[in-house]
Order: structure tokens, then C-alpha cells, then sequence
């Protein structure tokens, strides 16, 4: 239904952050999803979290939003490596020469 406010709220209610957060990752609410996670997790927890969710991204071959994961997480070469592996060079210059 989208209700998003309304699910963030139930999903806070019992503690299920982690939820929440994948709530809005699916709905590509990357702003939000961040206000929640750093809000109830500490940096290393969430920084862990963020480089599971671009692993499953990278997975599914979903190279944007994973690279959007790990710059969030500060990880940089992992996005950088992931364009490697993925034999997209020229994503992977992009990168390099960025960072």
C-alpha cells in the first residue's frame, strides 16, 4: 500500500530496524533508509549492512544501486572491484578516477 510512515512506525515499535531499513532499500528510499539505520545502529553495524545489501545488489547484477551501497558504507574499492569482476572497465575507471 505504501504506507511507508505508517510501516517505519510498526516496524520501530518492535525493534525490527533492520526491517525497516529494507523496507525502504526495496522501494529505492535510499535518503530515508539512511536517516533510520544511523539513527538506531551504530556506524560499524550499519556500515556492515549496508555492504550485505550491495553483496545481494552486485548478486543480481543491480551494479548501480550496489555501488550506491558501498559508497555509502565508504568502501569505494569494493564498488571499484565490483566493476572488475563484472569486466565493466569502463565503470571502473569512472571510479578510480573519482576516488
Amino acid at each position: 500500500m505504501r504506507q511507508f510512515d505508517l510501516a517505519e512506525k510498526y516496524f520501530i515499535k518492535s525493534g525490527s530496524y533492520i526491517e525497516a531499513f529494507e523496507m525502504y532499500v526495496l522501494a529505492n528510499k535510499w535518503e530515508q533508509a539512511y536517516k533510520l539505520i544511523s539513527r538506531y545502529l551504530p556506524e560499524s553495524e550499519y556500515t556492515m549492512l549496508y555492504i550485505k545489501e550491495a553483496q545481494k545488489f552486485e548478486r543480481e547484477q543491480r551494479f548501480k544501486d550496489a555501488e550506491k551501497m558501498y559508497l555509502t558504507a565508504n568502501e569505494p574499492d569494493l564498488a571499484i572491484n565490483m566493476y572488475k569482476n563484472a569486466e565493466q572497465y569502463d565503470q571502473m575507471v569512472r571510479l578510480v578516477a573519482k576516488y
